[in-house]
């Protein structure tokens, strides 16, 4: 079969058009699709592939897709500006394909509407997260800097043997950005670092690592209060225990958490935490001024 001409309309996604015919092949020894490309303005995205016996050659292209698209999976006041670039390839064996999957967001900038209105832009740059695959292994790389905020970088390997080993890092001087995707805080001040290591196997994974928030700081509109010297530190040696400890002070009053998470024999998370703290502050407007001890 051939298609000719073809429209697809989207709610979401807007109007996408067919660039060229595309020719459809199905038989008992062979399945094939010629390269067939959907347009949008700019944004284009293509695929085509052929499966012979038991052979696969398969391909896939995204090329200027608008990142705006996803603004229906985004909280409100959150938009996302930039590109998205990407190639999928497939060869091989059915049994055991190999090939590689690379996505390219590049740079872009989260923007932000604030409280009052006004729209808050923190840009990112080299975006990109690339998997490669052969002989039954998976090898995934993935990075994102935030210009004079941080970074988050990711690598992560899967053998045939079904073993993991990887590390995610975040590293951040500045978090003016979760404000985007914490809209109930503002003017959020601080430095976060944390470091996951995994092993173990796919259906059992292991993990261990820690997190920390330091020098934090924040208003909490909702409630009329504003945090300060907010410390919170996140230690896991394996994988069925995280401790945790923090600290934070609120108009005249200081907290103080100490506490755990375990696993339990059922395979859920169970937390036990002490706070102690006088005359904390939880809430200030017209009508209350509450403090806690």
């Amino acid at each position: 079969a051939t298609l000719h001409r073809a429209t697809i309309r989207d709610t979401a996604t807007g109007t996408w058009q067919l660039q060229t015919p595309s020719s459809l092949l199905v038989s008992a020894d062979i399945r094939s699709l010629t390269e067939t490309c959907w347009r949008q303005n700019q944004a284009v995205a293509c695929i085509s592939g052929r499966i012979d016996d038991s052979e696969i050659n398969a391909n896939a292209l995204l090329n200027e897709i608008p990142l705006n698209l996803a603004k229906r999976w985004l909280p409100v006041n959150l938009e996302i500006q930039g590109q998205l670039n990407g190639r999928l390839q497939i060869t091989g064996s059915l049994a055991a394909p190999e090939g590689s999957l690379l996505l390219e967001p590049g740079d872009g900038y989260f923007l932000v509407r604030q409280a009052e209105g006004e729209h808050e832009s923190y840009p990112w740059r080299k975006a990109r997260l690339q998997t490669d695959f052969a002989n039954d292994s998976y090898n995934l790389t993935a990075g994102l800097q935030l210009p004079d905020q941080g970074s988050v970088s990711a690598s992560i390997k899967l053998d045939a043997q079904k073993q993991l080993d990887g590390k995610i890092g975040f590293n951040f001087t500045r978090l003016a950005w979760l404000e985007a995707w914490v809209p109930t805080l503002t003017d959020i001040q601080g430095a976060l670092d944390a470091e996951l290591y995994l092993s173990g196997t796919l259906n059992q994974p292991q993990w261990r690592g820690s997190a920390g928030l330091y020098r934090a700081s924040t208003t909490v509109p909702g409630f009329g209060i504003d945090l300060k010297e907010l410390v919170l530190t996140l230690e896991a040696a394996n994988s069925n225990q995280v401790s945790i400890q923090g600290s934070a002070k609120s108009g005249p009053g200081q907290i103080v958490v100490d506490g755990r998470l375990d696993k339990t024999e059922a395979q859920r998370w169970q937390l036990a935490l002490k706070i102690n703290g006088e005359r904390f502050e939880v809430l200030t407007n017209a009508e209350a001024h509450v403090l806690a001890t």
